[in-house]
This record gives C-alpha cells, sequence and structure tokens, in this order.
C-alpha cells in the first residue's frame, strides 16, 4: 500500500475555557491570533461577536490549516495535513491562549476529541477475496444490462462503507469508514479514496489491514 495523499484532516475538540481576570475582548484576542497563525479570512464585523469565529487560510510550522473555527464548547480544526499535525496546531493554540490571553479550560466536560481522516491510497486488492459471491454478483448485473439492450460492462469491487446507527446513539457520530475506488482513475491503477473517523497513523494501519486479508 502507498499513501499518495492526504485529501483532508479535521479533528473537532470538544472543550470549554473562561478567562478568570474578566471578560475577553474578542477584537483583541482575533488579532493576536491572526498575527501568529497569519490567517487570511477572518471574522469582521458583527461577525466578531457571534458565537462562532471561523479564521481560514492560516499556517502553522510550514503547513497550511485550512480553517480553525471556534465554538462556545470547542474548535474545529482542518488541514491537509497528518492529524498530528493538527494536534499539535491545538496544543500550541490552547497553550499560547493560557500564556497570552489568560484562559484556562473550565474542566467541564465533555473535554475529547473527534478525528475525520481522508486518504488517497493505492492498494493491491484481490478482488475475488473483497466480498463473497463477488463473481456471482457482477455476472448478473453485466447478464441483466446485455438483457436490457446495454453494452455488456464488466462490474469489479467499487468499496466498503462501515457505519453507525445514528438513531442508536444521542450526540455526535463518528464519521463512516469508507473504502471506494477514485473517481475518474481507471481500476487497473489500484487507486482509492477513504474515510474514517481515526487518526491519520491509525487510518493508515487499518487500511494496511485490510490490504493484508484481501491481497
Amino acid at each position: 500500500m502507498e499513501l499518495k495523499a492526504i485529501d483532508s484532516s479535521r479533528v473537532v475538540f470538544l472543550t470549554s475555557v473562561h478567562r478568570p481576570e474578566g471578560q475577553l475582548f474578542l477584537p483583541f484576542a482575533a488579532g493576536a491570533l491572526v498575527s501568529r497563525y497569519q490567517f487570511q479570512k477572518v471574522p469582521k464585523g458583527d461577525e466578531i461577536s457571534s458565537d462562532i469565529l471561523k479564521f481560514e487560510i492560516g499556517v502553522f510550522n510550514g503547513v497550511g490549516i485550512n480553517e480553525m473555527s471556534i465554538y462556545p464548547d470547542g474548535v474545529v480544526v482542518a488541514s491537509r495535513a497528518d492529524t498530528r499535525l493538527i494536534d499539535e496546531f491545538i496544543d500550541d493554540v490552547m497553550n499560547w491562549s493560557k500564556s497570552e490571553l489568560g484562559l484556562k479550560e473550565t474542566g467541564i466536560p465533555p473535554r475529547e476529541k473527534h478525528y475525520e481522516s481522508a486518504l488517497v491510497i493505492q492498494m493491491n486488492i484481490s478482488e475475488r477475496w473483497a466480498i463473497p459471491s463477488l463473481d456471482k454478483a457482477s455476472a448478473f448485473l453485466t447478464n441483466a444490462q446485455v438483457d436490457y439492450g446495454l453494452k455488456g460492462f464488466s462490474f469489479g469491487f467499487g468499496g466498503y462503507s462501515l457505519l453507525v446507527d445514528a438513531m442508536a446513539y444521542p450526540g455526535r457520530k463518528p464519521v463512516p469508514f469508507t473504502l471506494s475506488r477514485r473517481i475518474n482513475v481507471p481500476f487497473e491503477a489500484d487507486i482509492f479514496y477513504s474515510t474514517a473517523p481515526l487518526k491519520t497513523e491509525h487510518h493508515l494501519t487499518l487500511l494496511e489491514s485490510i490490504e493484508a486479508d484481501l491481497h
């Protein structure tokens, strides 16, 4: 297996903070944040007093940060980078906001992180192991196309999808795990696209395990 690209990574960090010295002056805090991380798109006017502050196109350790959205109960950070870098960015923001702005975590639950990872990978998968009765299903689909007066298209393994029952769990749900062929890429290139509610390193470990089972 070979990692071709990190299409997107997102970390949702749920926590609450306060400032013991008194209410934070948001225009000053936003300006200081922009100065430190060089965000190019920032809240303006009335947006600065809203419950959601969205900063876009910044940089951390030489890597672009696509988005940092600040909510009353946490932050959302997105980048086309390893989730490890996003974790480091969040730690940097928290440490900086504590030392420079006087913000402290309240310790009120929940305090948790949710990960979203989307990767482009090249995988060596034997289709006959991918899904039981795949050959039978493929033949049925091809024959049906011919019976409809269409071309005898050849059907192959397209992918997996695993998700939680949205009705069984309250609150935030993890994104689905998906593994599917990359759109507009020939099958013989063996290029796949995968999403998962995992750190980048764990996402790659899971994909390597799947490839080993289906090789």
